[in-house]
């Protein structure tokens, strides 16, 4: 989905992608993902809450609330009246009263993005989720007329646990030397959120991780990475997804995060996660 082009509810991006995952067979195409530029979910705090930010003690007081672009039509409406935020927050947000339902609703499996120059794996995210914080904000998100905003109490309650419908469990497969560790989201109950924007630009160090020099991470975060790499995907049967987040860096190579999605089979043909798949 171009995420630079309106996709808020009734629009024809947004129309298009309602009729393009509903008119998948799931019995021929068991895994559903979705891929766009700006995340629908993402640590970090550009465009956050400005209540209780104190610009004299906040060196990032900065960063609060909407981000107004300065040129154009905005991110995109059709006059130069709609011009929306554009911060990470105000975007998501958008994303998640818009967007997300449809993933929800049409059972996608995972949502990649990008735009952040990091590597973040999330819980498998469902902001409608009652008691979520932003699940009764999300109405009045998608009320907004041209040119408003998402307001503070909204970006408030953005990214809190409770969004969280499923978390992943750890595994290790072999002996302590020679194992693997992975991960095992097992049959979630809303898309596996995942930023993978760390080809090779410079970092974009706004996540709650990196502002705390690695003491802490956000609530909806599983792994939060700062290292050039490529996210490796492979269909391993129907009823298993494998996925590697392998380094580009250093030149060896190595995988620096693993994890599997699965979900229930359709077609009765489930094989062996162990096999090997066709790779993205």
């Amino acid at each position: 989905m171009n995420t630079e082009v309106d996709f808020r509810t009734g629009s024809p991006q947004w129309t298009w992608l309602d009729q393009a995952l509903g008119s998948i067979d799931r019995t021929r195409t068991p895994w559903v993902l979705f891929a766009g530029h700006r995340p629908g979910l993402v640590d970090s705090d550009w465009g956050k809450s400005c209540v209780g930010v104190d610009a004299a003690e906040d060196d990032r007081a900065w960063t609060c609330g909407p981000k107004k672009p300065s040129f154009g039509k905005g991110n995109e409406g059709d006059a130069a009246a709609d011009i929306r935020d554009a911060s990470d927050v105000g975007v998501a947000l958008e994303f998640q009263a818009h967007v997300w339902p449809l993933l929800m609703e049409h059972g996608v499996n995972a949502a990649f993005s990008g735009h952040n120059h990091v590597y973040q794996r999330h819980c498998a995210f469902d902001p409608a989720r009652e008691g979520s914080g932003i699940d009764s904000h999300l109405g009045r998100i998608r009320a907004l007329g041209p040119g408003e905003d998402a307001d503070d109490a909204a970006r408030g309650e953005y990214g809190k646990a409770a969004g969280c419908a499923s978390r992943p469990s750890r595994i290790r497969f072999g002996d302590d030397d020679d194992g693997e560790e992975w991960w095992v989201y097992d049959e979630p109950k809303a898309p596996v959120s995942l930023v993978v924007g760390s080809a090779g630009a410079g970092f974009t160090r706004n996540s709650v991780f990196s502002l705390t020099k690695g003491t802490e991470t956000c609530e909806f975060c599983e792994v939060v990475m700062y290292e050039f790499g490529y996210l490796r995907v492979a269909v391993a049967n129907e009823t298993h997804l494998r996925c590697e987040f392998v380094e580009t860096q250093r030149g060896d190579g190595a995988v620096l995060d693993r994890f599997y999605i699965t979900q229930r089979g359709v077609t009765g043909d489930e094989g062996d996660e162990g096999d090997e798949g066709d790779e993205g």
